[in-house]
C-alpha cells in the first residue's frame, strides 16, 4: 500500500502546482529560495549549491542559511547567470530573511513563514534591483526509511526596480515557486524546485549541508 506520507506529500504538492499555474509570472531571477518555511535553529549554519535551467538562462550559484533566534533565519546567495546571445552573462545576489509564524513542533499543522528579501544583478550596462516580500508553507513528512522529504511552497511580491543611462522604470510582479526537500544523511538534503519567472518556467535543483 501507498505510505501514507507519500500520499499527503503528493497532495500538498499537487496544490502548490496548481496555485503556481495560476499565478502570474516573476521578474526576479533568483526567485527560487530552495528554502522551506521551517526556520533553522539559533547558531545553525547551512551551505549548499544551485543550478538552475530555463529557455532563457542558465544559472550556477551558491547559498547559505544561518539561525539567528528561534523564530528568524537568514539566507544568502550568489548566482552567476548566463543569459542567452544577445544578452551576456551576470552575477546575481540575492539576501532574504525568514520569520516562522506556524511550527509543527509546536503543534500546527503546517510550517508556515513570512519574509522580506532584496535582489540584484547587472546585464548590458542595465542594474535590477528586486525590492519584496514572500509567504512561504511546508511540512515535513518521515518516510518509511527514516528520511525526511519535505514540500514546500513559496508566494513572493516584489518590486522591480530598472536603472540604465537612458531610462528608469519600476514596475510590480508577484512568482512563485513549489518545490520539495529530501533528506539524504543526517546532515545532507536534495532539492528540487519549480519556478515561475519572467524569463519562463524554470527548473532550480541544488544541495544543502548543515555545518557542524
Amino acid at each position: 500500500m501507498f505510505p501514507r506520507c507519500l500520499k499527503n506529500s503528493a497532495m500538498i504538492v499537487c496544490v502548490l502546482t496548481m496555485v503556481a499555474a495560476l499565478a502570474p509570472p516573476a521578474t526576479a531571477q533568483l526567485l527560487g529560495g530552495l528554502s522551506t518555511a521551517a526556520v533553522e535553529t539559533a547558531g545553525a549554519q547551512k551551505v549548499g549549491g544551485t543550478v538552475g535551467i530555463t529557455d532563457e538562462f542558465v544559472s550556477l550559484g551558491g547559498l547559505a542559511r544561518i539561525g539567528i533566534a528561534s523564530s528568524f533565519d537568514l539566507g544568502a546567495k550568489v548566482a552567476f547567470v548566463d543569459f542567452q546571445a544577445p544578452l551576456g552573462s551576470s552575477l546575481g545576489l540575492n539576501a532574504d530573511g525568514k520569520f516562522q509564524i506556524l511550527d509543527v513542533f509546536l503543534q500546527d499543522p503546517f510550517d508556515l513563514a513570512v519574509g522580506p528579501e532584496v535582489t540584484y544583478f547587472r546585464v548590458e550596462n542595465v542594474t535590477n534591483w528586486y525590492f519584496g516580500a514572500y509567504v512561504a508553507v511546508s511540512k515535513e513528512f518521515i518516510l518509511d526509511n527514516g528520511r525526511g522529504l519535505t514540500p514546500y511552497g513559496r508566494v513572493g511580491l516584489r518590486l522591480h526596480r530598472v536603472e540604465s543611462d537612458t531610462f528608469d522604470d519600476d514596475e510590480l510582479n508577484t512568482g512563485v515557486g513549489v518545490g520539495a526537500a529530501y533528506e539524504i544523511a543526517g546532515y545532507t538534503s536534495l532539492w528540487g524546485e519549480l519556478t515561475i519567472e519572467d524569463a519562463g518556467t524554470g527548473a532550480l535543483f541544488g544541495f544543502l549541508y548543515e555545518l557542524r
